[in-house]
């Protein structure tokens, strides 16, 4: 089984759904209730869909721990949707993957960390263009940089001397390609032979 988070938004790590359908996962998409804003979640690469009740909030941690050192969060500090995604990566036999992702996955991800999951992590810049244009529609300065702040907070601390347990960063053959290493990704975190249950974490691409 794969779990994505979050899930039937239509975007970002979503499109690793229907490889993950097509190479035999059943698959599971968690989302927020704040999705409802724009309508029922659906979509055909998800088997089911789980909208999670978060009073409006996409996730990430809890107001009053949002200052917290991402690497000191556990499950308990994070808000309800980010909570689930902590309970179902913790469970036993659950892999974690992160493709590229923002700071509610950096959150998520040492929550996960901090409760004794493990988390692949693997370096995907945003959609340039998107991003680009989300910017000149909102009036923000246009962005240089597309890491995803998930990436910019482990290049930090390695610079700083510090590492984190629980969170391993993978290199795919082919970096910067788009949807082709979601599978691989897959294939080679999560173990298609065995059948291992895997989760996606919140991406970017």
């Amino acid at each position: 089984m794969l779990i994505t988070g979050p899930g039937a938004g239509g975007a970002g790590i979503d499109g690793g759904a229907k490889i993950a359908k097509d190479m035999g996962f059943e698959t599971v998409g968690v989302v927020s209730d704040a999705i409802m804003e724009y309508g029922a979640p659906s979509d055909p690469a998800f088997d089911k869909i789980a909208v999670v009740a978060s009073n409006g909030s996409w996730g990430g941690a809890k107001p009053d721990c949002a200052n917290k050192n991402a690497r000191d969060l556990k499950g308990a500090d994070m808000e309800a949707v980010s909570h689930a995604m902590v309970m179902l990566g913790t469970r036993p036999g659950a892999q974690n993957i992160s493709y590229g992702g923002g700071t509610v996955a950096q959150q998520e991800c040492c929550a996960l960390a901090n409760s004794g999951g493990q988390v692949s992590f693997v370096p995907c810049q945003i959609n340039h263009a998107k991003a680009i244009a989300k910017a000149a529609k909102n009036g923000a300065a246009l962005p240089t940089k597309f890491d995803g702040e998930f990436s910019a907070f482990l290049r930090a601390a390695k610079s700083d001397g510090q590492s984190y347990p629980g969170i391993s960063v993978v290199a795919l053959a082919r970096p910067g390609a788009n949807s082709e290493p979601v599978g691989e990704l897959i294939a080679k975190v999560s173990g298609v032979a065995t059948g291992g249950a895997s989760q996606l974490q919140r991406g970017t691409a």
